[in-house]
């Protein structure tokens, strides 16, 4: 049966993907307001004036030109990060309904999740650091917007989800040194004797 803090591990690492897809679908990580109005993403951008929205396949006409690379490397790592958040999301699953018995099932998933956390830390931090240089083109004044802070939200429910995922990892731990010290006792002479005085 499945403990409390499992149920909570799973349902952190769900809500953190939740909002890793919300963050990467939507256009507002900054606002850049100029000569032309712009919300962009790490994977879409929005003219407001003209309300049109497109992929980031014209990065050159919205991004100074030596930072194009820089800014696809970020968004791999985003990307990468996401896929970690849903693998942790289908293994979360999958030891939530005792699909896997294994007693270090848990401390894999920590190690993935930890993995996952420190990747999109690093996609996050070095987006918000230079977002300002990248974007701030012919003097467009450029803040920090709303699916930004989304991103930091699934940073940290990835972050609680490490936390139970190690609570239950230590859990099972305890529960097979436990049975191993069981076994140890019924199989050594005499002891059984012992042990039923002690009760």
């Amino acid at each position: 049966m499945a403990t409390v803090v499992t149920i909570l591990g799973f349902l952190c690492s769900t809500l953190s993907l939740t909002f890793n897809a919300i963050a990467i679908a939507t256009p507002h990580w900054l606002a850049s307001r100029g000569r032309t109005n712009t919300d962009i993403g790490v994977f879409r951008h929005c003219n407001v004036d003209s309300g049109y929205c497109g992929d980031m396949d014209t990065l050159g006409a919205i991004i100074n030109s030596k930072d194009i690379v820089w800014f696809r490397t970020v968004q791999a790592t985003l990307l990468l990060g996401c896929v970690g958040s849903l693998l942790g999301v289908v293994m979360s699953f999958l030891y939530h309904i005792r699909f896997f018995e294994s007693h270090s099932g848990f401390k894999s998933l920590t190690i993935v999740n930890i993995m996952t956390l420190s990747i999109e830390l690093v996609a996050v931090v070095l987006f918000g650091l230079d977002s300002e240089d990248m974007f701030g083109l012919d003097g467009h004044t450029v803040t920090l917007d709303w699916s930004f802070h989304v991103a930091i939200v699934a940073l940290c429910f990835i972050f609680l989800s490490i936390i139970f995922h190690a609570m239950e990892a230590s859990r099972a731990a305890d529960l097979i040194r436990n049975m191993q010290h069981r076994l140890t006792v019924w199989t050594t002479p005499y002891t059984l004797f012992v042990d039923q005085d002690q009760a």
